[in-house]
This record gives C-alpha cells, structure tokens and sequence, in this order.
C-alpha cells in the first residue's frame, strides 16, 4: 500500500514539475521573441541615424554619428547574444 501511494504522489508532482518546466521554456522563447523584435527596432534606428547623417540640414558630426552607431551596435550585439544563450537552452530541453 505504501509503495502505492508513494508512485501516486511522485507521478503528480513529476506533472507539475513538467508544467513548471514548460512554462520555463515557453517564458524563454517569449524573451526570444522580445530580442528578435529589439533588433529589429535597433536596424531601424541604425537607418535613421544614417539618413540622419548623410541629411545636410542636419548637423552631425561624424564623431558623434560614429558614438550613436556603436551605442546601437553593442545594443544588437547584447540582444543576438541572448537569443544565442536562449536558444542553446531550449535546444537541450529534454524530450517530456
């Protein structure tokens, strides 16, 4: 009767550590999501800071298109690196 018991409650908390894992990895592909979407964003800013700069109306100096390029560069850098991390994370989900 013990050993009946025992399997009953490990069976039930192994379903809910399985929904909690899943969650785990579901919140993860959202982030993964939310990077792509950032980066994404980031291309267009990096556009926008080029027309900017190319624009003889508007006075920038190369230095500080140079600044606001390599600002938005580490910010994509950041994002793809996460995506990286995120994705070798869910790769090595095991099979439920």
């Amino acid at each position: 009767m013990r050993r009946q018991e025992y399997l009953r409650h490990t069976t039930r908390n192994a379903g809910i550590f399985v929904g909690e894992y899943n969650k785990k990895y579901e919140q993860q592909l959202r982030i993964s999501q939310g990077c792509y979407e950032s980066i994404e964003k980031l291309n267009q800013k990096l556009q926008n800071l080029l027309d900017a700069f190319v624009d003889p109306d508007i006075r920038m100096t190369k230095k500080e298109y140079k600044d606001q390029r390599k600002s938005i560069e580490a910010a994509i850098g950041r994002n793809r690196q996460k995506i990286i991390s995120i994705d070798e994370v869910v790769a090595n989900k095991p099979k439920a």
